[in-house]
């Protein structure tokens, strides 16, 4: 589908309704599949700012928090999402 032209849908819906949960929600699950991790977080917890019950949301800001953790090194977050030590152990 057209990815682009759905951000600027969500986008739009956001601008006419800031409150729109379910647009913050859809916008950051778009980001996230663009590779924009950190817009995809901050879509997600102003969603969650709007209504706390998204679970969808809540999944999503997970996701986007653990891949944020991850390491280039192993590919893998580390012990509370943190890098690995530097030997590896």
């Amino acid at each position: 589908g057209d990815v682009g032209g759905a951000a600027a849908a969500y986008r739009e819906a956001i601008k006419h309704n800031p409150r729109f949960a379910r647009a913050h929600s859809s916008l950051g699950a778009i980001l996230e599949r663009q590779g924009d991790v950190d817009g995809a977080i901050a879509a997600y917890r102003e969603a969650l700012k709007h209504d706390p019950t998204r679970h969808e949301a809540h999944h999503n800001l997970g996701l986007a928090l653990l891949e944020k953790a991850k390491t280039p090194a192993t590919g893998r977050p580390g012990p509370n999402g943190s890098a690995p030590p530097a030997d590896g152990v």
